[in-house]
């Protein structure tokens, strides 16, 4: 009986902030932690500051966090606090963080990833930041922290509408590269502009993660141009390992051409067991 009860403090979901807080913090293993808008409501600053800083600097067997803080009113300082006491939970293996429909902007989403480096154990990462006006600096100082975590095997990131451009999405993905444990990689980037600007050409390059087994791209809605099918294509080719496929392109306006020649370029890739193309 004590064993059972034991596994379950040990992995704990709450939606009441006052009964995480009152919990003993230092038994849990794998938290779940979900704060919705009636929680913070206006003052969402003030509820991350006065009470999570001091709870997870308690949680210091933590293996697996979740905690879902949308709508919330989160501003830059809240995204602040939240990395800055984050960083006490060192064990972290997964990390899910959900701060979609706030209002952190590029300094938020900065001083959110900026203690990424401190996770040497991390092997998956969840971050959903939609609708938060993070633009392409923030995007590209997302992309360069998460370089650190070189044990990352599986990351997933939502970032769709957020005023990012060609240059914010290559500073992303030019931090990834640097992830070449990575496995599975899903980037949800649509609903930001994407233009080529000059000689700037958005690449998604993939030749580093030669572990990369699951890839999702979404794009829908990014104005991507023809010259990035036949960049994009060349790269895809040397994910060689890659063995389910997902690309979603809907509502660019693509030629059937480079529809057609994206389309050949997957099917040359003898090794997928799945794909889907949309």
């Amino acid at each position: 009986m004590k064993s059972i009860q034991s596994k379950q403090q040990n992995n704990k979901t709450y939606y009441n902030l006052e009964e995480f807080l009152t919990s003993k913090l230092s038994s849990h293993s794998k938290l779940n932690l979900y704060l919705n808008e009636k929680q913070a409501n206006q003052q969402g600053n003030e509820v991350l500051k006065q009470n999570l800083e001091s709870a997870f600097s308690k949680c210091l067997n933590l293996l697996s966090l979740t905690i879902q803080i949308t709508y919330n009113n989160i501003t830059q300082l809240g995204a602040q606090v939240l990395g800055n006491h984050l960083i006490d939970v060192k064990k972290l293996e997964t990390l899910k963080i959900y701060l979609s429909f706030n209002k952190i902007g590029e300094l938020g989403i900065k001083n959110l990833s900026q203690n990424f480096l401190h996770y040497k154990n991390l092997l998956q990462l969840t971050l959903f930041a939609t609708f938060n006006n993070i633009g392409g600096s923030g995007a590209s100082y997302l992309g360069f922290e998460i370089g650190f975590c070189q044990k990352l095997k599986k990351l997933e990131l939502d970032l769709s509408n957020n005023n990012i451009d060609i240059q914010g999405v290559n500073g992303l993905n030019s931090g990834l590269m640097r992830c070449s444990s990575l496995s599975s990689i899903t980037l949800y980037l649509s609903s930001n502009i994407l233009i080529q600007r000059g000689n700037q050409q958005l690449s998604f390059d993939v030749q580093n993660q030669k572990n990369l087994v699951n890839y999702e791209l979404f794009l829908s809605k990014t104005q991507i141009e023809s010259s990035f099918i036949t960049n994009f294509c060349n790269n895809l080719l040397k994910a060689v390992k890659l063995q389910t496929l997902t690309l979603n392109f809907e509502e660019n306006s693509i030629p059937d051409y480079y529809k057609q020649k994206l389309e050949n370029t997957v099917n040359k890739m003898r090794k997928l067991v799945k794909k889907k193309l949309t």
